[in-house]
């Protein structure tokens, strides 16, 4: 069984999407050659090591939900005061 990659969407979230458990994103690493943090690119097709049937898996199929929470370290962050950290945006003297 194949899954297709969406936008953003890391490999936890394929895990729980399909499986239903963020656990088995160590599982479709190995079987993928992949290490659990690498960036996926939209339309890559995974291999999937099994189909596991669960609820959390149910929900999100009947549901239609494909959550996509991987960050784009390209976007530009907040800017402001509000978002800014003392020591590691600015000095205090």
């Amino acid at each position: 069984m194949y899954t297709t990659v969406k936008d953003r969407q890391s490999l936890f979230d394929i895990a729980l999407i399909t499986a239903g458990s963020i656990a088995a994103a160590f599982d479709l690493a190995a079987d993928n050659g992949l290490s659990v943090t690498d960036e996926l690119k939209p339309n890559m097709e995974l291999t999937m090591p099994s189909v596991i049937i669960s609820e959390v898996a149910n929900h999100y199929r009947i549901n239609n939900l494909s959550p996509a929470t991987a960050l784009d370290l390209a976007d530009d962050y907040p800017e402001g005061i509000e978002y800014w950290r003392v020591h590691y945006d600015f000095a205090v003297s």
